[in-house]
């Protein structure tokens, strides 16, 4: 009997030690705020969760919160004990709060602060040593308007940051008493996303989330072999280096970053963009008059501009602004398109209206227009702009596309720039045919001969021509073919100028005409035909030798280049 009563009373007693004595301080990580309803329907169903993230029971009596004013308020009676891992609800209204929330037993203090629905501060602190438990400083801007809560995302992060916060997904609204609907604990460190040279010898480090200040030293930085002299904290997410020279490499590396919560970067890179130059960064093609028809069965095209890195190394669209030409006030419309994205050497960057919220290029009109661009490849920056339209004029306009306070380049185009042959010109893109050549000439710019009007994000179907591009060809291949063991033969031509219409016509051994495969195409340098092997009304040809006749005619110069070569229609062998 004896035993049995000491067992027990050293059960309690260890039992009691686990639990701090009334008064004893709370450690200031470990009560934090991790909800709180501050613009419900009705107001009286205003609450704030805390949550204990300690391994200690906390004795929410010596507990005070407040808001703004600072006009204190206990949370709770003396000796109520909040355990480990534990939420609990503060309501201002406890019937008001049972009903809006069935089966959670709320506190009740006696004279709750009242949230203000356009931001707020709420304090927590621990009463006998008047230290500050925890801080929420909301905005609107950090979710929880319309009757939902405002929930921490992960406890464990400062509650002073904005983007630890986000406006409750849960059916009620509001998960009072339980883990929250946005929990999502940071398990990642954090790295460098986008890194810029702003200038000659500073760089600007865009971090994926915000990081100790201390962690970000000199020595967590390499830019090539150039010697980083000082680092600093700018912004929460941006760190500003300073350099004993210019960069030496395009490439930045980070280690040794930690962030709010402890997690510790190893190392990581990221391509350092430099700042747009003229003749680096250039206007590479323009759809200023794009097809829209609602009853073609097919989606509208959408203005855009595209601009070209000639350059070996990776340039910053951080800072693009567009603009056109001056009004009689000296107000020019001004477009800025630019993000924190990098432009590759030799990448296309395109600019194109999207309607608010688009950042996914796979989402975008341009993208349901032109689904051939390759908007999502590595080599293409997309800058969506929140517009109807990017206001370029039918009849021409001015262009002028700077970087910060720079211009990058200035074009003046016209409709007369495309080709003349071509009839109706809404729905074909202006493009560059030289990169290297003068913007601002006519004789530089030409109609787009891709079959959907543009080529946005790819390389233009004119471009400049090879050195041996003196030499047209005319090929085919395969030849013999067969429908049953080939399906088609792929005709390839090689021009010597631009711009071309081409005609393709197939004649049979008595030179009658059984095929047009192209009638006054407006085409580029390179290019490809397909041929079934059947006549215009679809049926088989027969087997035998055929002529196809290719012409690339130049109405502007009166020229017509004709090639031949005969292509062989077989069937296989049984």
């Amino acid at each position: 009997m004896e035993t049995s009563r000491f067992a027990v009373l050293l059960l309690l007693m260890l039992s009691v030690g686990s639990v701090p004595a009334s008064g004893q301080a709370i450690p200031d990580t470990a009560l934090v705020i991790t909800e709180v309803l501050y613009a419900p329907s009705p107001a009286s169903n205003e609450f704030v969760e805390l949550y204990n993230r300690s391994d200690s029971p906390i004795d929410l009596g010596q507990v005070e919160y407040a808001d703004d004013t600072r006009d204190f308020t206990p949370v709770a009676p003396t000796d109520t004990m909040l355990a480990p891992g534990d939420h609990i609800v503060l309501a201002r209204d406890e019937s008001a709060f049972r009903a809006a929330f069935p089966g959670v037993n709320p506190l009740v203090p006696s004279d709750p602060p009242a949230l203000n629905n356009g931001g707020d501060l709420v304090l927590l602190r621990d009463a006998p040593t008047q230290t500050v438990l925890d801080s929420l400083p909301y905005t609107p801007e950090w979710g929880g308007a319309d009757e939902a809560s405002l929930e921490r995302i992960d406890p464990a992060a400062p509650s002073t940051v904005a983007s630890n916060f986000g406006t409750s997904t849960a059916d009620a609204g509001a998960t009072p008493g339980r883990r929250n609907s946005r929990y999502d604990p940071d398990m990642a460190a954090p790295t460098p996303v986008f890194a810029e040279q702003v200038a000659p010898t500073v760089v600007e480090v865009t971090l994926s989330e915000p990081v100790h200040p201390s962690s970000v030293t000199p020595s967590a930085f390499k830019v090539g072999t150039t010697p980083v002299t000082d680092a600093r904290l700018s912004r929460d997410t941006v760190a500003t280096l300073t350099l004993q020279s210019p960069p030496s490499s395009p490439t930045l590396q980070a280690r040794r970053l930690v962030d709010l919560v402890g997690n510790t970067l190893s190392t990581a890179t990221r391509p350092l963009a430099y700042r747009p130059t003229p003749n680096a960064l250039i206007l590479n093609e323009i759809m200023y008059a794009p097809e829209a028809d609602d009853f073609d069965d097919r989606p509208d095209q959408v203005e855009y501009l595209e601009v070209r890195n000639r350059g070996d190394r990776p340039l910053t669209l951080h800072n693009l602004v567009l603009t056109d030409r001056p009004d009689e006030d000296g107000v020019a419309d001004t477009l800025r398109p630019g993000r924190k994205v990098v432009l590759r050497p030799h990448g296309y960057g395109v600019i194109a209206a999207a309607p608010e919220g688009t950042t996914a290029p796979s989402a975008s009109p341009l993208a349901a227009s032109f689904p051939s661009a390759p908007l999502a490849a590595d080599s293409v920056a997309y800058l969506p702009i929140d517009a109807a339209r990017l206001g370029l004029r039918n009849d021409g306009g001015l262009i002028r596309l700077h970087a910060d306070t720079t211009t990058i380049t200035t074009i003046e185009y016209s409709p007369d720039w495309h080709t003349p042959s071509l009839e109706e010109t809404q729905g074909t893109a202006l493009v560059r045919i030289s990169p290297s050549g003068d913007a601002q000439s006519a004789d530089n710019w030409t109609s787009s001969p891709a079959p959907n009007g543009g080529t946005p994000g790819a390389p233009n179907a004119i471009g400049s021509a090879p050195p041996d591009a003196s030499d047209q060809t005319l090929t085919v291949s395969p030849s013999p073919f067969s429908i049953e063991r080939d399906g088609a033969t792929r005709i390839q031509y090689r021009l010597d100028g631009v711009p071309n219409l081409v005609q393709a016509r197939i004649y049979d051994a008595r030179g009658r005409k059984v095929r047009t495969l192209e009638d006054a195409r407006l085409a580029g340098r390179t290019g490809e035909l397909v041929w079934n092997g059947r006549d215009d009304a679809g049926n088989r040809v027969r087997i035998g030798v055929y002529v196809i006749l290719f012409e690339a005619i130049r109405p502007e110069e009166g020229t017509v280049a004709r090639m031949k070569t005969p292509v062989v229609v077989a069937r296989p062998l049984k």
